[in-house]
């Protein structure tokens, strides 16, 4: 992207968020995404990539790593979303770190929307 482009991406974009319309940065820890993106552009909710919240389930590095994303993430108010849960293990480690919601296989395999809201219905 060119800079002008990077320009009318984050006008736009601050334009939706004065009419209370939030944006996800996804694959957050993954080579796509960067600190820069953090500061200029206004995202809501930063959604930590699950290839790596999978490595720091194995690598003590890599947890604290992510420990200290998600504390430096909440300090600049960010809430943050742990993907690619699918064991208890899982959940509760990202919670016990600070994640503010989790989102994978282990609450639910996608769903079409009428199942989504049967589903909403049962909890």
């Amino acid at each position: 992207m060119t800079k002008l482009s990077n320009e009318v991406i984050k006008d736009n974009m601050i334009k939706f968020k004065n009419k209370n319309i939030s944006f996800i940065m996804d694959c957050y820890g993954n080579q796509n995404t960067n600190l820069i993106d953090l500061v200029e552009y206004p995202f809501a909710v930063v959604k930590i990539d699950r290839n790596f919240a999978w490595y720091a389930m194995e690598n003590e590095k890599a947890k604290k790593i992510l420990e200290e994303m998600i504390v430096m993430l909440k300090s600049v108010k960010k809430k943050v979303v742990v993907v690619g849960i699918e064991t208890s293990e899982q959940a509760a480690a990202f919670t016990k770190m600070g994640s503010d919601y989790l989102q994978g296989f282990y609450f639910s395999v996608p769903l079409p929307a009428e199942e989504f809201i049967a589903f909403l219905k049962r909890m």
